[in-house]
């Protein structure tokens, strides 16, 4: 594997370079566990809002309004 830094360089990164690497891990995680099951991000984002709603559930228009901008 090819590391972009060496371990004094990494020591000398700024915060943003570390709350990408952070960010990256987390999706990338996120991401391949969904995988294993055949979903992608946007999908799970539905089932979880209609699967969270209880017993009275969610309509396709407060699902569309909650995720609107994600989707």
């Amino acid at each position: 594997m090819d590391y972009s830094h060496d371990d004094a360089g990494l020591a000398r990164q700024p915060i943003g370079y570390w709350s990408w690497a952070a960010h990256d891990a987390t999706v990338t995680h996120i991401r391949s566990a969904l995988a294993e099951h055949g979903l992608t991000q946007p999908p799970w984002w539905v089932i979880n809002q209609v699967i969270g709603a209880g017993e009275d559930g969610r309509g396709r228009a407060e699902v569309v309004t909650l995720l609107g901008g994600y989707l």
